[in-house]
């Protein structure tokens, strides 16, 4: 009775995220420079540092599981490149058909690239990886796992497609920075029912979520459109990918360079400076809203 209720939680927690996703896509695939701008200022130079050390070479292969519009593996391409290793293998997968076809059409110009409709949680992705370019030796999650509500799901799918000693690298919303965003109300809470209730645990330990909600996506001359919000807290995530087997061997707090925000006041480029719509001022700039997490497959 137990793993019935178990499985009714989490399709009904899907179904949910992916009604709630479906909802957000349009405005997705059009977010605000302001989003850009904060993953080049505060994401991407921490992000920099550490492909450096990867030690990949030409016959490497990165997959990025939730890879939206392709943006964060544009960025992986980019990056591979300035290094010489034009070669390795991007792929990309996303639940989300409009948003493949986003990235098939953003990433034209490059080579070594390519996006396929796929569920993480799903276990023929692995074969579709493994069967279409091998085992990877980087998997990268950008601002995935807060939208998933299988949080264990995903880290098994992590931890069978990855090689011994490959890389997991993975960014998400800082959850201090939202529990501050949802004490000021705009993170909105969603109410349990008997199906999806307020927390829940697996029977392996790993909290698939402490709350559900809907996080704000601030926009620059509107109100913020919403994303689905599974929260776990910091603690929650290093035990759940210890459980999984997946050994963090490098964190960062990611907040904007503090040398920078006088320029960016000049400039007045937002997120990073106050505005009517900018509901993550001024909290942006004086804590850490994401974190970087470096794990191997033990």
């Amino acid at each position: 009775m137990g793993q019935i209720l178990a499985d009714t939680t989490l399709e009904k927690a899907k179904r949910w995220a992916e009604e709630s996703w479906a909802d957000a896509v349009s405005s997705w695939s059009k977010r605000p420079a302001q989003d850009y701008a904060y993953r080049k200022h505060v994401v991407e130079p921490s992000l920099s540092k550490l492909i450096t050390k990867l030690n990949l070479n030409p016959s490497s292969l990165v997959v990025e599981i939730g890879c939206g519009d392709g943006a964060h593996s544009i960025f992986w391409r980019q990056q591979l490149n300035n290094l010489g290793l034009d070669k390795v293998q991007i792929f990309g997968i996303d639940l989300h058909d409009p948003l493949i076809i986003k990235a098939r059409e953003n990433a034209e110009c490059y080579k070594n690239i390519s996006f396929e409709v796929a569920d993480v949680n799903e276990v023929k992705t692995v074969k579709i990886i493994h069967d279409k370019l091998g085992i990877p030796d980087v998997i990268v999650a950008m601002f995935l796992l807060q939208d998933t509500p299988d949080l264990e799901g995903t880290l098994k799918m992590v931890k069978s497609c990855l090689k011994d000693r490959g890389h997991f690298i993975v960014v998400f919303v800082h959850p201090d920075f939202a529990m501050h965003l949802q004490q000021l109300g705009q993170v909105k809470v969603a109410a349990a029912d008997k199906d999806v209730p307020d927390e829940y645990i697996s029977p392996s330990g790993i909290v698939q979520w402490r709350f559900r909600g809907r996080y704000p996506i601030a926009q620059a001359d509107k109100p913020p459109f919403y994303v689905p919000y599974f929260h776990r807290s910091l603690q929650d995530y290093y035990d759940a990918l210890k459980i999984a087997g997946l050994t963090v061997i490098e964190n960062t707090s990611l907040r904007p360079d503090m040398s920078m925000i006088r320029e960016f006041e000049k400039k007045e480029v937002l997120p990073f400076v106050q505005s009517e719509w900018n509901i993550y001022w001024p909290m942006i700039v004086s804590e850490p809203s994401s974190i970087l997490i470096h794990a191997i497959k033990e």
